[in-house]
């Protein structure tokens, strides 16, 4: 992963690398990705620098298999499950995981959903 000192880009109008005068995040027209980051400079921990790392676009691997075709219908058919509920069940959900994320303040290091539908899903998904 190269760093560069700013992004640039190949616009074929011009022919040539032209460079942007901004910070770029995110794949452009899917060729080329640029992160920001911060790399420390010669080993030293307090010497620190945010810099721009181009790299080429990644395509997604998406393998369509039969377990994770099985999973999507399963998150779907609990999707579908939640929008079925009543406004005040849906309630009752927020409300315990909301009582769940107070616990998460007191516990750093656990994860809790942040929502009813987060934790139904869960529970669905678990139990289904």
């Amino acid at each position: 992963m190269p760093i560069v000192p700013a992004p640039t880009f190949y616009f074929t109008s011009v022919m040539t690398e032209v460079p942007f005068c901004f910070e770029a995040h995110g794949s452009i027209r899917k060729e080329r990705t640029y992160q920001t980051t911060t790399v420390t400079i010669d080993g030293d921990i307090h010497n620190k620098k945010r810099v721009q790392i181009q790299y080429p676009y990644h395509v997604p691997y998406d393998p369509n298999s039969d377990g994770q075709a099985a999973q999507r219908l399963k998150f779907k058919a609990g999707s579908t499950a939640w929008n079925a509920l009543s406004p005040e069940d849906k309630e009752v959900w927020n409300l315990q995981a909301a009582e769940e994320l107070k616990d998460r303040t007191r516990k750093p290091g656990s994860w809790k959903p942040h929502t009813g539908n987060n934790l139904f899903l869960r529970q669905y998904l678990l139990t289904h």
